[in-house]
């Protein structure tokens, strides 16, 4: 598991280095500031939550014509996206097709 960890670690620490170095020979140097990068990057992943939250209301309703809130379906965003899966709000396992496997994998 600290393998695991120091793995991605490294991994992390390698990604956004090359990112930093990229907008530095692009021209774009500002986006290298790291409370800038902050700033995108998070807004990147809320952003990323709230399309999956969108989208899992729109699934909900069309496949099982269940009504989710937003609420709910950003705390399913959330914990999906993180991986803790509390297994509160899930996808029922009847309406999953082909397609939603590789979906909401993304």
């Amino acid at each position: 598991m600290l393998a695991f960890a120091g793995l991605l670690g490294s991994a992390g620490y390698i990604l956004a280095y090359l990112f930093d170095d990229f907008m530095e020979r692009s021209g774009a140097r500002f986006l290298a500031i790291p409370w800038i990068s902050c700033i995108l990057w998070g807004a990147a992943y809320y952003q990323w939550m709230v399309a999956i939250a969108a989208y899992t209301i729109q699934w909900k309703y069309d496949r099982l014509d269940i009504h989710l809130d937003r609420g709910d379906a950003y705390w399913f965003s959330y914990i999906s996206t993180t991986t803790v899966g509390l297994g509160d709000i899930f996808l029922e396992p009847e309406g999953i097709n082909g397609p939603d496997v590789f979906i909401f994998s993304m």
